[in-house]
């Protein structure tokens, strides 16, 4: 029970001082309106990495590792659209079953950014990261959400 609360200390006082340094990093930027430039974007994805390996290791006593991995996902999606008629938009969908895999995310190098509920925005120490992070906020249960979310995402 000892180690319990030390763990639990750091894991807090660390998102919240990522969430004060990537709120420092976006004074003067119109929030989530636009990507940021790469020098803000970098200095937040670091923090957050930092403090995402910190939470693996002090929180969970685990290692983060990533690999990539080639494969056919025609045989699970089906066959290809025609590529050539839509501009190019990487994007990777995936469930989560807990909060985890979301680090394992953020760790990779993969550069991602999360669509996540609009209602996240009003997390007091949360919602900095997020925005840092340049995550899209989505309206669910809309339709006219759902389309400007689509034209959001294309437009990243």
């Amino acid at each position: 029970m000892t180690l319990l609360i030390p763990r639990l200390l750091i894991m807090i006082i660390s998102t919240l001082f990522c969430s004060l340094l990537c709120n420092i990093f976006m004074i003067g930027t119109a929030a989530n309106d636009k990507p940021i430039s790469s020098v803000r974007q970098g200095c937040n994805k670091f923090w957050v990495k930092f403090t995402a390996y910190l939470h693996a290791i002090c929180g969970w006593w685990a290692y983060c590792t990533y690999e990539y991995i080639k494969c056919d996902y025609e045989e699970y999606l089906g066959k290809q659209i025609d590529t050539k008629q839509l501009k190019p938009t990487s994007t990777i969908v995936c469930n989560h079953i807990g909060f985890f895999e979301v680090y394992t995310l953020i760790i990779s190098s993969l550069s991602s950014c999360f669509c996540a509920k609009s209602e996240f925005k009003q997390v007091p120490f949360f919602s900095g990261i997020l925005i840092g992070l340049q995550c899209l906020f989505i309206t669910r249960g809309e339709k006219q959400g759902k389309e400007s979310s689509l034209n959001e995402i294309r437009n990243r």
